[in-house]
């Protein structure tokens, strides 16, 4: 089965909508996706709704990422599989939805200051109604011919320890995790190289997010190679985690296209299994 767990759309940081992110799945030979926008379930509905309509439908399960704080680093917590419009994760996402709100306009103000006088209206369309996140601000800096590309903008601007960098505020890890299993989903340790921790910090990681509740880790993901899946497996039956896969696709082509390289180890238990098993997939 080829299968897709963490992906995004307009409604985040992604580049195609969810209608079009899910024919493009189909397109892709996706057979079980969930779209995780950032601390977002707004796309669910179009989604599901497409899918249905598709010749072969795909088996479509509810998703979200929860931006957390951890020992200063903002990771990443994956939701996946609870039922729609679940009063815990929606209590979550409104929290920090307003979290990205008073970010964004304090980056805003920033920007001001660097002259762009109508800052926060303009990154507001560029991000469509959406939420605003800083590669809104990043396509705001390539418009206005102050960096050539996005990680231009990040390298100068919007990365820690730069002029537009703004703290977030994010929930903890057992906040997010919480609010997942209270909805009946399955909280996941997303990417978890991307984070460059050492050995030991990502055992640590590890533990604090087992002890919080977590129950599976992103061991396929388009960010890990080879190596870093076959490490991440061993550390998923070491500390009795389910294993997941996803893209992490943001947009078409390249690296980190739908479907690519989300094989798990045959060592590994996947998440899905009890899902195919339950009928809940």
């Amino acid at each position: 089965m080829r299968v897709d767990l963490h992906c995004h759309t307009t409604v985040s940081d992604g580049s195609l909508s969810p209608t079009d992110l899910v024919r493009r799945a189909a397109v892709c030979g996706v057979e079980l996706l969930a779209i995780t926008d950032h601390d977002s379930t707004a796309s669910w509905d179009e989604a599901s709704t497409v899918n249905a309509g598709l010749v072969k439908p795909l088996q479509l399960v509810t998703g979200i990422e929860f931006s957390t704080l951890w020992q200063g680093r903002e990771i990443h917590i994956v939701g996946l599989n609870f039922p729609p419009g679940h009063g815990s994760i929606a209590a979550l996402e409104q929290r920090q939805s307003q979290v990205r709100a008073e970010r964004a306009a304090a980056i805003a103000v920033k920007l001001v200051k660097k002259g762009v006088p109508d800052a926060l209206e303009a990154v507001t369309r560029i991000a469509g109604g959406q939420q605003i996140g800083r590669p809104h601000f990043a396509k705001l800096l390539i418009d206005r011919g102050m960096v050539r590309s996005t990680e231009h903008a990040f390298s100068k601007y919007l990365r820690r320890g730069k002029p537009l960098y703004v703290a977030p505020e994010w929930c903890d890890i057992p906040t997010a995790v919480a609010a997942i299993v209270a909805a009946g989903g399955v909280a996941v340790l997303a990417h978890p190289v991307a984070y460059q921790l050492s050995n030991v910090q990502l055992n640590e990681l590890i533990k604090f997010f087992v002890e919080a509740g977590g129950g599976a880790i992103e061991v396929a993901s388009g960010q890990h190679n080879p190596g870093d899946v076959n490490r991440l497996a061993d550390l998923a039956i070491h500390y009795k985690l389910s294993a997941s896969a996803g893209s992490d696709f943001h947009h078409p082509g390249g690296w980190l296209e739908l479907g690519k390289n989300t094989r798990l180890p045959d060592k590994v238990v996947p998440i899905w299994t009890q899902w195919l098993q339950e009928g809940r997939a």
